[in-house]
């Protein structure tokens, strides 16, 4: 199952390290899906239940770490968790669900 409707565009940078003179981002990956604001509770990597302002629909499998930045409409927003998601039919990659801050 791939999404049929994709009318956004946001860009991805992927967290690759985090030290003492800040956070270092990697290539910036540029995703079509679908940008939707909303107010629930995820549970970021650590298990943690965190509030979540938004999430951003794509067919692209991604896996961005907590901290990595998503630009959607020249706002970033931090990512808390990811979440994946297969089709029953076929057992493949269907889409993932990034959880934003």
């Amino acid at each position: 199952m791939k999404l049929f409707v994709k009318p956004h565009t946001a860009t991805l940078k992927q967290l690759e390290s985090s030290g003492s003179l800040g956070p270092n981002f990697g290539e910036e990956i540029e995703l079509e899906g679908f940008f939707e604001e909303t107010r629930e509770l995820v549970r970021d990597q650590d298990g943690d239940e965190v509030v979540s302002s938004s999430r951003f629909f794509t067919d692209d499998l991604v896996r961005p770490k907590t901290g990595s930045l998503l630009e959607f409409d020249g706002v970033e927003h931090d990512v808390i968790s990811y979440d994946l998601h297969w089709s029953i039919l076929n057992g493949e990659h269907a889409y993932t669900v990034v959880n934003l801050q």
